[in-house]
């Protein structure tokens, strides 16, 4: 099945149904019968989304995602239950997923995406100016409207690392497996984004001696060792490549 979007320059109309589009007739779908045409298409969704096989493919996603390349039952379950107890309301199972990503978060550390690796350097250093585009200006920006060139600079970053938000090569997007984001060009793509991005920092921040003692005794439960790795950097611009790209932060 199909839905035609109708685009102009403002990127404002919605999803429409176009039945030249559509094989015609009724469809049957798990041994159901359905109508012809857009009545039968909503109905047909709403009976996918409600299958069971539905709401275990979402949690064992959400694990792939927080957890582990290869979820297991155990973990699925408690965001299927939150599912069902909610009839689908995303913010309880996503809340149900967290919970279980921290049940397991002392067996498991899932290999971080370039994009989560991404905002983790910010958020771990505090250096909330460093972030491309600033709260206020997002909050000024409407939907519908083409984005304009002073806001895109978060895209240009992802595609830097190998993660631009527009151009997946697969269909289902990118892939939530590690071993797809553990090449050679990858890992140097984060180590020369990290290098890059300690010349955000404020002047006095980048000349300061002791800003990345201060991130890591604010961010590890084992300061003193992760401290011991970096300090043998030469430079504060070496010791930010290292420190954002140690296996403590890779995998979280």
């Amino acid at each position: 099945m199909e839905t035609q979007i109708y685009k102009k320059k403002d990127h404002g109309h919605d999803v429409r149904f176009e039945s030249k589009r559509h094989e015609p007739g009724k469809k049957t779908v798990f041994g159901k019968e359905y109508k012809a045409g857009k009545k039968g298409l909503k109905i047909i969704i709403k009976d996918l989304v409600n299958h069971p096989s539905c709401r275990e493919f979402i949690a064992t996603k959400l694990c792939r995602y927080l957890i582990t390349d290869h979820p297991t039952k155990q973990m699925i379950a408690p965001i299927i239950k939150a599912w069902e107890q909610s009839d689908g309301h995303l913010p309880e199972v996503h809340k149900a997923a967290i919970k279980v990503a921290f049940e397991y978060n002392n067996k498991y550390k899932k290999f971080q995406n370039p994009e989560n690796w991404w905002l983790q350097t910010i958020n771990m250093s505090g250096a909330s100016y460093a972030y491309p585009i600033t709260e206020k200006k997002m909050d000024r920006f409407k939907l519908g409207i083409l984005v304009s060139q002073d806001i895109r600079e978060p895209d240009w970053r992802l595609e830097n690392i190998g993660y631009h938000p527009y151009k997946a090569k697969q269909p289902n997007g990118y892939s939530d497996i590690s071993t797809d984001w553990l090449s050679t060009e990858l890992i140097i793509r984060r180590l020369m984004y990290a290098k890059e991005a300690f010349h955000q920092y404020k002047i006095k921040d980048q000349i300061d001696d002791t800003i990345h003692e201060k991130i890591i005794r604010a961010n590890f439960d084992n300061p003193d060792k992760i401290l011991k790795i970096v300090t043998k950097a030469k430079s504060n611009e070496e010791k930010h490549m290292i420190l954002f790209n140690l296996p403590e932060v890779l995998r979280a």
